[in-house]
């Protein structure tokens, strides 16, 4: 049977051993959350990336759209109304 001696020793073997763990877990831990940190911004600072490039591309598409939409619909419009405004003076004077 254990004295009361002997179970103190062991108790402190055990609390010592626990705080090594710990302090082991501790920096574990530690390291854990600094590479989860990092992944987490990788993976942010890639989405930006991908958002930016796509936001580029969809700004081309709708500059295009509207140069297409000026280009084949206002301009044609403003040529015919300048032709009879020309048209118009003409016959007025």
């Amino acid at each position: 049977m254990l004295s009361k001696k002997d179970i103190q020793v062991l108790r402190d073997v055990f609390t010592e051993n626990n705080r090594e763990w710990d302090k082991r877990l501790d920096i574990r831990f530690s390291d854990f959350k600094h590479e989860v940190r990092d992944e987490i911004r990788s993976c942010i600072s890639a989405s930006e990336s991908r958002m930016t490039k796509m936001m580029h591309e969809i700004k081309d598409e709708i500059l295009e759209g509207v140069t297409d939409i000026v280009g084949n619909e206002i301009v044609p419009q403003i040529d015919n109304h300048e032709s009879r405004l020309v048209f118009l003076e003409q016959r007025v004077a």
